[in-house]
């Protein structure tokens, strides 16, 4: 059977994060150098971990006696069976008391008035030393309680300023404008239809009015060839001889804004006939020749463009 008066000691398992001892280790190392002063024992400090040899020596400043440290990758990352085998094996291989540490603790905010702010802090801490599991030993506990008081003045401040977040008003009922968009993508629409049956349209052949051979025109009141007009005629004949097959019809005008009806009809006969005249002189033979006279206006454009209207034509039959 062992001797329980072998174990001695009082044993604090520290907790880190991440390489970094928690606060509440340095408590509760504190609290455990108490105990171990009255039972005139040490203070063993209980550090597992990875790559955390380092930051033992922080724990001797608390009151530690030794810290036992156990630096390992499969420490790393927590799990109740690796860590209960360490402590096992380390533990009662060098005689130390079984040691049950407790903690707990009270926050709150107390608003007392717009000006006035109360905090309250409260801290227990306890650690368990028990020595012999028959009741022949003793058995001794450590407890720690604290209050902490905090008390926040507002001056010449009653609100919190916190940032402004604007807030974003409702959407605006949109439907009009979706109506309105709908509508004139139907116009657009309708227009790319019209667009594309006209371009489907078959174009229409051009119809391109047959331009006198020649035209002569005359003074007010007269109906006698110039030299011009000879001139003009000799050329107009060489036509109508290389073209024997072809028949032409002589034409004459005179402008109805100017005379009278009886005026304007020999002025319209002693035109066509004097250029009848001149081009049978030229050799046209007659049998291709025919005249006539028109009692409407060559160019109806008014009487400022009366002049336009004192001409004979000369065209192609059909």
């Amino acid at each position: 059977m062992a001797d329980f008066n072998e174990y001695k000691g009082v044993w604090v398992f520290c907790e880190q994060r991440q390489g970094a001892l928690m606060s509440t280790d340095f408590e509760l190392v504190s609290e455990a150098r108490k105990l171990a002063d009255e039972l005139g024992c040490e203070v063993t400090g209980l550090l597992l971990g990875d790559n955390v040899e380092g930051i033992a020596k922080e724990l001797g400043g608390y009151g530690a006696d030794k810290v036992m440290v156990c630096d390992s990758p499969l420490l790393k990352d927590y799990t109740t069976d690796a860590r209960g085998n360490v402590i096992k094996s380390n533990g009662y291989k060098r005689n130390q008391d079984r040691v049950l540490v407790f903690r707990a603790g009270l926050i709150n905010d107390f608003r007392l008035s717009d000006q006035v702010h109360l905090s309250l802090d409260i801290r227990y801490s306890g650690i368990d030393n028990h020595k012999d599991e028959e009741g022949d030993g003793w058995n001794r506990t450590s407890h720690d309680l604290a209050a902490f008081l905090g008390v926040t003045y507002l001056f010449n401040k009653r609100e919190w300023s916190a940032p402004v977040i604007p807030v974003c008003p409702p959407a605006e009922n949109c439907d009009a404008y979706r109506a309105r968009l709908q509508a004139a993508n139907d116009r657009i629409k309708d227009l790319e239809d019209q667009l594309k049956d006209c371009l489907n349209k078959p174009v229409p052949e051009p119809v391109v009015e047959k331009a006198p051979l020649a035209t002569i025109y005359y003074p007010i009141n007269i109906f006698r060839l110039t030299k011009k007009d000879v001139g003009l005629l000799e050329a107009v004949a060489g036509v109508m001889k290389d073209n024997p097959d072809k028949k032409y019809v002589i034409t004459g005008w005179a402008d109805n804004y100017t005379g009278n009806d009886k005026i304007n009809e020999r002025l319209r006969w002693n035109r066509v006939n004097g250029v009848k005249k001149q081009l049978i002189r030229k050799g046209v033979p007659e049998s291709q020749l025919d005249v006539k006279i028109d009692n409407a206006n060559l160019v109806d454009l008014g009487d400022k463009y009366a002049a336009l209207g004192r001409a004979t034509t000369i065209e192609e039959a059909e």
